[in-house]
């Protein structure tokens, strides 16, 4: 940075080498008739690499005192490639005479490949008032992305003639997000900000799709084809910041107006447009310097993203595939929290919380099972179908708790739970309840001569669904860094789950005539080594946090550094 101009560069990039995982699933189901049982059992594994880089430029104009104006450009780009076998097997029972009708014995060679680049760029003009926290904020941004994902897939099955798909699918998209926010103060207990923001999104992608033949891929007519999507969201709020009775209370409210517009070319009914209110706010009382209680609610829009609604079927595994859902609505969720925070002398804080959650028009994904599903002229046997529903209502009770404890001026404890009941319920089907928790901990250490040391664990529970359970989740992180040269230099060594080789979670699923119990091993351990200098005068500068209205976009600030 130099008089009123400033510039900052960034580059960044990783590779991970091979890595692989194992998956197990084991499903049992019946046929219409329910006079024969199907048994499949798969085992194999998926080899993965990937990689990519983030890059870019900002540059700072300080205008005036009261006038900033940013520009920045980025270009990014990312790779993966996943292949694998997987074993099949599959017996087929006639429950009449309870003898075998047949036993088939199958493997699946699977090569998936992806590559996206990214060009972004934003211009945000930022001008500041006389009156403090008078605030205009004027954000441009838009970012184009072009990618491709190649998959190709044979199974060879013994006694018949080899099977097998490959399709390529280029695509792009454009996404633009035009937003104004103005922040007026009216007095010293009273402010009212106001904004509009729009989003326009476009996406179009093509699927050519090739079928194996006599030991020859031959185009595949049926499951070749192009679509487009549009998205439009416009967006108003309005809210005040304002206290009560001698501040007594500190409050703030505010409504936000939101109309999206969605056009399609897929196949099927069309993507209704929808408006919707949102109101929120919460209110806050200092009984003291180190006590408070606050109230919220809010109001939360989830619109169901591109890849729920795309209808494109994924056939990597013929006997489990998976679709979108063009007919998805939007979630909408109603949360109210109430909460005591209390710090002490000592150093020590906690913050206790209930909170109710209610949302309609839950999205889910739900399980389909068919004997034979026809897919682009192609008949598929045996078919687990996953797609996503707006399936009744989700309600979640629950508490949160978060602690901070030093225990020692040198040993330091932090805490986050959560404890909660969640309740879903669908019209027509048993009303399911399942309680779940999560829990992390982290333990800091400091043995002096700049020398810290760190442990962190996090375990989510298992959580039933409507069709069944989702895995448990467990993890561990070690840490240890020593810092140099008046803590410039820094030298760190990392662990994860170093005494374990895999993460494995254990997911079942149950519908009418059918249930599965799924197992995946991930490769979770690792062993790392940092080195960090930092040199220069400049430091990064952070926005001062603003309350969550869904509008407010974070505003680059000029400054640059050096790590």
């Amino acid at each position: 940075r130099k008089g009123n101009f400033g510039i900052n560069g960034y580059f960044n990039g990783n590779e991970q080498i091979n890595t692989t995982t194992l998956n197990t699933n084991d499903g049992f189901s019946y046929n219409n008739a329910r006079d024969t049982s199907t048994h499949l059992f798969e085992k194999g594994n998926s080899a993965t690499t990937r990689g990519g880089y983030r890059s870019g430029l900002s540059f700072n104009w300080s205008i005036t005192k009261k006038d900033e104006l940013t520009a920045a450009f980025g270009y990014n780009h990312f790779a993966n490639h996943n292949f694998g076998l997987t074993n099949q097997d599959q017996t087929i029972t006639n429950l009449t005479n309870n003898s075998i009708a047949s036993e088939m014995a199958s493997l699946r060679n699977s090569d998936t490949r992806f590559s996206g680049k990214y060009f972004d760029y934003s211009v945000d003009y930022k001008k500041t008032f006389k009156k403090e926290n008078q605030e205009l904020d004027i954000l441009y941004t838009s970012s184009y992305g072009s990618n491709n994902s190649d998959f190709l897939q044979q199974v060879d099955t013994t006694g018949r003639s080899s099977s097998g798909i490959r399709s390529n699918n280029p695509g792009k998209d454009h996404q633009t997000e035009i937003s104004i926010d103005y922040t007026q103060p009216v007095s010293e207990n009273f402010t009212i900000e106001t904004g509009a923001k729009t989003e326009l999104e476009n996406i179009n992608n093509t699927v050519v799709t090739d079928t194996l033949s006599k030991g020859i891929f031959v185009p595949n007519a049926n499951q070749t084809y192009g679509f487009n999507y549009n998205r439009k969201v416009f967006a108003y709020y309005l809210s005040a910041t304002f206290s009560l009775f001698h501040n007594f209370i500190d409050g703030k409210a505010g409504l936000r107006d939101e109309y999206t517009s969605s056009s399609d070319d897929f196949p099927g009914p069309k993507i209704p447009g929808y408006n919707i209110l949102a109101p929120s706010g919460v209110l806050s009382h200092k009984i003291d310097k180190t006590q408070s209680f606050k109230l919220s609610y809010t109001y939360r829009i989830e619109r169901p993203e591109y890849r729920d609604l795309n209808p494109f079927y994924d056939i990597s595994d013929p006997h489990n595939i998976s679709t979108g859902n063009p007919n998805l609505r939007p979630e909408v969720g109603h949360n109210y929290e109430f909460g005591y925070s209390k710090s002490f002398a000592q150093g020590a804080n906690i913050y206790v919380a209930g909170f109710y959650r209610y949302n309609t028009d839950d999205i889910q994904s739900f399980t389909t099972h068919y004997d034979t599903l026809t897919i682009g002229g192609t008949k598929y046997n045996n078919v687990y179908l996953n797609q996503r529903y707006n399936i009744g209502t989700e309600t979640t009770e629950g508490v949160s708790l978060f602690g901070s404890v030093p225990i020692t001026n040198k040993f330091n404890l932090r805490s986050n739970m959560m404890f909660s009941d969640r309740i879903t319920a669908n019209p027509g089907n048993p009303t399911v309840s399942g309680f779940m928790y999560r829990i992390n901990l982290n333990a800091t250490y400091e043995f002096g001569n700049d020398l810290t040391a760190e442990l962190f664990g996090n375990y989510n529970s298992s959580q039933r669904t409507i069709q069944g359970t989702r895995p448990a989740f467990a993890f561990y992180n070690m840490a240890v860094r020593k810092q140099f040269m008046n803590k410039k230099l820094s030298l760190g060594l990392t662990a994860a789950d170093p005494f374990s080789q895999y993460i494995t979670l254990t997911s079942t699923t149950a519908g009418n005539g059918f249930n599965q119990s799924s197992m995946r091993q991930i490769p979770f351990r690792s062993f790392g080594i940092t080195l960090n200098y930092k040199f220069g005068k400049l430091e990064f500068k952070k926005e001062k946090p603003k309350e969550d209205n869904n509008n407010d976009v974070p505003t680059p600030e000029a400054g640059g550094g050096g790590k």
